[in-house]
């Protein structure tokens, strides 16, 4: 995966971690989407790296 990637999920987390200390809980649900011409493993590595 590219480091573009991983830096907005970090950045995401990150801001959700600082909702969270405030006491805002926000509500996510990561989507990776399985159309378009990737293969179906891109999908699972996707995935895993998001449940980490």
């Amino acid at each position: 995966m590219t480091t573009r990637i991983f830096g907005t999920i970090k950045d995401s987390q990150n801001i959700l971690t600082k909702r969270f200390n405030l006491g805002l809980a926000t509500i996510v649900e990561p989507e990776v989407l399985i159309d378009g011409n990737h293969p179906l493993e891109r999908c699972w590595e996707v995935t895993s790296a998001l449940d980490k």
